[in-house]
């Protein structure tokens, strides 16, 4: 999408699908096989524009790189265009992060976060979030939209259970 096109072709990887108005390439060449041009005048960002392409195929998974980088406007965006979907097998993953929203209720596995904090973020009003095998459980805690009560837990457990009545947005962090 956009300017990760340019570190795709720093790292010499041709991309099979390149999508955004790429204003951020300075008139570079774009390299993909399939390329779609959006004006820079438009009504969504690259990313959402992206994910309403890609999600209309089949996917086992879609993984998001490079979308938590310097600027905080564009984060924040590429999190409001991930809650759009949810859909526990699209994830934005950094170096120290995997960002996902998940759709209903989940197990969480040491093997799968080891160490890391784990943090539940309400995306709708009435959602209601159950924990259980974690440092700080829960019980039908009403997690309200901008509640931060569920920042850095942790797995005490060999198997945590995550019960939730709303879709939620799920931040692992790893090098806890």
């Amino acid at each position: 999408v956009d300017a990760g096109l340019e570190v795709l072709q720093k790292m010499g990887i041709e991309a099979d699908l390149a999508i955004g108005d790429f204003d951020s390439l300075e008139k570079k060449p774009i390299k993909a096989r399939e390329v779609h041009t959006f004006p820079s005048k438009k009504e969504k960002s690259d990313l959402a524009l992206a994910l309403d392409f890609i999600t209309k195929k089949e996917f086992e998974k879609i993984q998001i790189y490079n979308a938590t980088g310097m600027r905080l406007d564009h984060f924040f965006s590429a999190i409001f265009d991930l809650a759009n979907f949810s859909d526990g097998r699209i994830e934005i993953i950094d170096r120290h992060n995997v960002i996902r929203v998940m759709p209903s209720s989940f197990i969480l596995t040491k093997e799968e976060v080891g160490n890391a904090y784990i943090s539940f973020f309400a995306l709708k009003e009435n959602t209601f979030i159950s924990l259980e095998g974690f440092k700080y459980p829960l019980n039908f805690y009403e997690l309200n939209l901008l509640d931060n009560l569920t920042l850095s837990n942790e797995l005490a457990e060999e198997v945590g259970t995550v019960t939730i009545t709303q879709p939620i947005l799920l931040m692992i962090t790893k090098d806890a």
